[in-house]
């Protein structure tokens, strides 16, 4: 009698951190879908940023090619902006898949500590 009523209690104890940890790992998984979500965008974001430069250089060999001196300028200066801005967003994108990789390991990591210490309990 006295065996359930310790195994009771305990179960009762380690019930809340259970459902506790289930919960933080669905958070986890949410927060990691965000995080994929957050990386795809930044793809396209690079996609169209690189066909912006690709147009702007086509407009600059044509007005190069035409001899108008005054709207090549105005390309390069386009051109200019548009690779920063590239720039600019492949580091974002960079650090977003880094996030993303970090994430990941923090939840596998989670869950192999989850795995030891139930074995743990039981031993």
């Amino acid at each position: 009698m006295k065996t359930m009523k310790i195994v009771s209690l305990a179960f009762l104890l380690l019930a809340p951190a259970v459902s506790f940890a289930d919960g933080e790992r669905a958070a986890d998984r949410k927060e990691l879908k965000a995080d994929h979500a957050e990386v795809k965008a930044d793809r396209q974001e690079i996609k169209q940023d690189i066909k912006e430069v690709r147009d702007d250089k086509k407009q600059l060999r044509a007005d190069l090619v035409a001899g108008n001196k005054e709207a090549a300028k105005a390309d390069r200066k386009e051109l200019r902006q548009d690779r920063v801005e590239t720039a600019r967003d492949v580091r974002e994108g960079r650090r977003d898949r880094r996030e993303l990789r970090q994430d990941r390991r923090d939840l596998r990591r989670d869950r192999r500590d989850d795995r030891r210490d139930r074995r743990d309990d039981r031993k």
